[in-house]
């Protein structure tokens, strides 16, 4: 997810992407993030020793009352592998579309923000296998339940459940746990540190945690 709030950001941590090799790979992002009354847009871009990835999301708002408002986002993304003895030639499309209802008090110093987000993502998905090219499509739900709490003036938690992350979607069963603090450095900077755990639950016969992240960040607000 990399850093959820506004502002340019840059971040970078080691991943546990890889499952055949004894090395974790360090992982940058680079990006931004702008929200306003009617509309927001972000941008990604991701690298390691495993994929080149990229994501844009669009969003516009056209309901907003005091505490509450409805957004319709549509998120693209892209990814290709970096092709080693570990790692076949892969390429990903995402075109996922969400309805988000979000909730917060503005009044207040110290906001709450709730975000509860419902959608479909359609996938394709190309392999390269020697002479030819297999080719996957699938569809399958999307949710998303985000909660943020600023205290203290100049800190800030975030909690995020979904069964997808902006660079690296994944079916219903699968679900991202994300926790993220971050501390209001000055007046534009702010840094932080994101914790993030795949968990995949085969038909809930059996779970497993299929991955995990751990980054640190720094973004500056315009």
């Amino acid at each position: 997810m990399q850093y959820w709030g506004e502002g340019l950001f840059f971040d970078f941590g080691y991943s546990s992407n890889f499952a055949a090799e004894d090395t974790i790979p360090l992982q940058c992002s680079l990006g931004g993030k702008f929200q306003g009354n009617k509309f927001g847009f972000s941008g990604i871009l991701a690298l390691d020793g495993y994929s080149f990835d990229a994501a844009l999301n669009l969003s516009v708002i056209p309901l907003s009352f005091r505490i509450f408002s409805l957004e319709l986002a549509y998120n693209n993304h892209i990814a290709k592998t970096i092709l080693t003895e570990f790692n076949p030639k892969v390429i990903q499309l995402d075109n996922a579309f969400l309805c988000n209802f979000k909730f917060e008090n503005k009044a207040k110093v110290e906001p709450f923000f709730t975000k509860i987000g419902l959608g479909i993502n359609i996938s394709n998905h190309w392999q390269k296998l020697s002479s030819r090219t297999l080719e996957m499509k699938k569809n399958y739900m999307l949710i998303e339940i985000q909660l943020i709490k600023s205290f203290a003036k100049k800190h800030e938690i975030m909690f995020r459940l979904a069964t997808y992350d902006p660079l690296y979607f994944n079916t219903l069963l699968s679900t991202w746990w994300q926790l993220g603090y971050s501390y209001v450095l000055t007046k534009n900077t702010t840094m932080g540190t994101l914790v993030e755990v795949l968990y995949t639950d085969q038909f809930v016969l059996s779970g497993t945690i299929n991955g995990f992240q751990g980054k640190l960040f720094v973004a500056y607000r315009w």
